[in-house]
């Protein structure tokens, strides 16, 4: 009897709810707590009222020791609290310290709950009290709508998406691999929540940072930050944090529930309330050596896409997710046509056999199409392979043997675009022989700005360079071997060739070098799109009777990878006016294409909004290149002078921005101008930000459904870039005009260019509304642009309350007027 009267009494006073007076920075705030409630709870709730972390605090009650108030882990009816006494909390809020998340303590200690364990905390009538409160205590606030009928994949950040606990000058060289194109195919299928056990200032920075929150490729429904987890206690492990899925379910439960739910976390305490939902995930750590040998994501991006058509995800066992196949998600492959194809850079083919790929390439009239083959075997990609695209639902793996530059390098505005070295071999004699050296840039819109290729390759054997024209080689290496008043000009094993510059000698220029490196893209300049050099090759031992071609080529130029020489039909030279030509004894080709990504890890311009109709202006997304006050990001504010630099001659310096929300050292403005009748007019504003580089022979690719009806562009140059012989118009280029506005100079008065375009209204498709008048797409110099989310544009004013208020004035004025 008595025993039961005192489970009894601690039931009752572990739900009893207490009323506290918490004191800080001069303020008195009333915090309400149950018994079963925790330490590391009451900070928590803290938190809400004065956005101190619960890390930083430090609480102090009279006559109870300090220590009992620092461990997080006591229950509250374990202390002698009462409400007319006041406790005392000492701590910083989180903006007047600039700390990283990387000084808290690491967890490392995952500690596994028996299964009767788990069930037994989910099912606890404590816990499910506490999960009540945070329901109502807590609110998801949606940055995107829900959709109907997508399932809810929720992530952890730390260690899931992002190595916190490494270093790194970009908070990109930390990301997981694959990271885009993970949720770009999980979007496909599954609306997105994040959600850390850090503050939701953190939250939206790290996810800034890493270009989480303004992808065009999906969205983020929804950040959850440690205020909505809820404290519970095992028998065998103690108290601890986790994060309860019902309290989304409970917020959103007209879209979300048990049975489409699935949410990866690195830590398996985390999903105890919900443990038919969870799927432990292996910790990225250690991201320098790690990330290059990462499959995570690719992984998990195939079980997701796998089990998308499960009625109910709590019935699978997750943590057999790595043996899980296709079969088993009964996962249909959407039909191949054409009209699932939007873009030619979007083919992306799954589980499919050889055969199929080669009938659908023979029925879709789409351009050039990557095709790869999958093992069907099994579930995984296979060894060594990896995730490159992530679009419409499909998926490409690149194998091990396909060419990864190729299709890294894949550009749908420009298809065939790339920078191709021709190798001749002109002549050969019992010593050496004759070798041209050809660059042709054959891209529609990226061109090779200053300092210039720079060309190198392996030879094969011991071969030099006795002697070149056009160009230099940057070492001449170790010729010791050679006796004589003559040496060659390279004896490097890897020799670089770099471009002699405008106005050197006579006797060592031949047709078309010497433009120090520099080449026009085909667009802008057809005729210096092209460079060549000559070079006569020997050998160490004067036997090069042989002619070997030499391998491992590169340009020397961010972005650029080259595969491997090839052999064409030799080049044929015009002579005599074209009444007579000769050909070289054997030509190669070497193709060299671009990628951005390997360019650089963080996009380079971005891209703000605005509109006669709206006196809003839409700038540029945050961190969109960088975020401005992060430890080792440096700016130029408002009236200060950029520190002088020691520029290298042949790297192009980094980029010293002024001080932004974005960070960006190019922002491109597009503004609505004006409408006419039968015309609109749109002004368009490019600025440079950058105080170190002169941007020369700039350009800007646009994409938009009216430019098929362009009337005239005014102080720019303009192309239509139409790939597709009349299937879609729907692009253009613009560049300066020479000796006017081809020279985009440095951050200044003098650092933008301006043009208006005017555009012929389409009566099928013109429109003000739902942002139609706005870009879909930009690039500067051949690099995307950050554009801002749909959801932001400017809108067209709601005429309908205008409307209303104007007819109420009126009624007003007649009501008076009988009076």
């Amino acid at each position: 009897m008595d025993s039961g009267a005192g489970s009894a009494s601690t039931t009752s006073l572990s739900e009893e709810e207490l009323t506290l007076t918490v004191k800080w920075s001069g303020k008195e705030n009333t915090v309400r707590v149950c018994g079963d409630d925790s330490v590391g709870e009451l900070k928590r709730r803290i938190c809400q009222l004065t956005n101190v972390l619960p890390k930083r605090q430090k609480l102090l009650y009279p006559k109870l020791l300090a220590s009992k108030l620092a461990d997080d882990s006591v229950l509250l009816c374990h202390l002698p609290l009462k409400s007319s006494l006041k406790m005392t909390m000492i701590g910083t809020v989180e903006d007047e310290i600039i700390v990283d998340q990387m000084g808290s303590p690491e967890i490392v200690d995952d500690f596994e709950l028996g299964q009767d364990e788990a069930v037994d905390i989910k099912d606890k009538h404590v816990n499910k009290q506490k999960l009540k409160r945070r329901i109502d205590q807590y609110n998801i606030e949606l940055r995107n709508p829900c959709r109907e009928g997508k399932k809810l994949l929720v992530l952890d950040i730390d260690y899931t998406l992002f190595d916190h606990r490494s270093t790194a000058e970009n908070p990109l060289e930390l990301m997981r691999p694959y990271l885009h194109e993970f949720l770009t195919a999980a979007y496909v299928e599954y609306d997105i929540m994040i959600w850390s056990a850090t503050s939701m200032k953190w939250v939206e920075l790290k996810m800034g940072q890493l270009g989480v929150l303004n992808n065009p490729n999906y969205k983020i429904t929804a950040l959850l930050d440690h205020l909505a987890m809820i404290t519970v206690q095992s028998d065998s492990r103690g108290i601890f944090d986790c994060k309860p899925l019902g309290l989304i379910w409970a917020q959103f439960p007209e879209f979300y529930s048990s049975k489409n739910t699935i949410m990866f976390d690195d830590l398996r305490r985390n999903f105890v309330m919900n443990p038919q939902n969870g799927l432990v995930i292996k910790p990225f750590k250690k991201a320098h050596s790690n990330r290059d040998n990462d499959q995570e994501l690719v992984k998990l991006t195939q079980y997701l896409l796998s089990i998308a058509e499960w009625e109910d995800l709590s019935n699978l066992n997750h943590n057999n997710w790595p043996f899980f196949t296709e079969d088993d998600g009964k996962r249909r492959i959407p039909s191949l046509t054409s009209d699932a194809i939007k873009h030619p850079s979007r083919v992306h083919l799954v589980g499919l056999s050889f055969s199929d790929s080669q009938a659908f390439n023979r029925d879709c009239n789409c351009g050039p199409i990557i095709i790869l083959k999958r093992d069907m075997s099994s579930s995984r990609p296979p060894a060594k392979s990896r995730l490159v695209r992530a679009n419409d639902g499909f998926l490409i793996f690149l194998s091990p043997g396909a060419n990864e530059a190729v299709l890294d390098g894949y550009n749908g505005v420009d298809p065939n675009g790339n920078i191709t070295i021709t190798w001749d071999f002109i002549l050969q004699t019992d010593d050496n022989y004759d070798v041209t050296v050809s660059i042709h840039n054959l891209q529609l819109f990226r061109h090779v700005e200053r300092p210039g290729w720079r060309v190198g390759w392996a030879w094969k054997g011991d071969e030099v360079i006795w002697n070149m024209w056009g160009a230099e080689s940057t070492e001449q290496g170790d010729c010791s071997k050679f006796k004589g008043s003559q040496l060659p000009h390279c004896c490097e094993k890897q020799p670089t060739i770099v471009d002699l510059m405008p106005g050197a000698p006579y006797n060592m220029q031949v047709s078309n070098c010497c433009k120090g490196g520099v080449l026009t893209s085909m667009t802008q300049d057809p005729a210096n799109n092209l460079a060549a050099f000559r070079l006569i090759v020997g050998s160490f031992t004067n036997n090069s009777t042989d002619i070997d071609m030499p391998t491992n080529f590169t340009l020397g130029l961010p972005g650029y990878s080259c595969a491997d020489p090839f052999q064409v039909p030799p080049t044929k030279f015009s002579k005599d006016g074209g009444r007579r030509f000769t050909q070289a004894l054997a030509t190669w080709n070497v193709t060299c294409v671009y990628s951005e990504y390997r360019a650089s890890a963080a996009p380079k311009c971005c891209v703000s909004l605005s509109a006669f109709y709206n006196d809003t202006i839409v700038p540029c997304p945050d961190c969109s290149c960088n975020c401005h006050g992060l430890p080792g990001v440096e700016c130029v504010r408002p009236g200060e002078t950029p520190s002088l630099l020691q520029l290298s001659p042949t790297q192009e310096p980094p980029p010293i921005v002024a001080c932004s929300s974005h960070m960006c050292p190019i922002r491109v403005h597009w503004h609505v101008k004006q409408s006419y009748k039968e015309y609109w007019r749109v002004k368009i504003t490019i600025t440079n930000l950058n105080f170190v580089k002169n941007y020369s022979q700039w350009n800007l690719v646009m994409e938009h459904p009216n430019l098929q009806n362009v009337t005239q562009v005014f102080s720019f140059n303009y192309h239509a870039l139409n790939q597709y012989r009349g299937t879609t118009n729907d692009t253009g280029m613009v560049w300066g005009i020479q000796y006017y506005n081809d020279e985009l100079m440095v951050s200044g008065e003098s650092g933008n260019v301006q043009s208006e375009m005017l555009l012929h209204k389409d009566e099928g498709i013109f429109t003000f509304s739902e942002g139609w008048a706005f870009p879909r797409r930009i690039s500067f110099n051949g690099d995307e642009c950050v554009m801002p989310l749909p959801d932001n544009y400017p809108t067209l004013p709601n005429t309908a309350t205008t409307l209303s208020s104007s007819v109420l004035l009126f009624s007003l004025l007649m009501a008076f007027a009988f009076l």
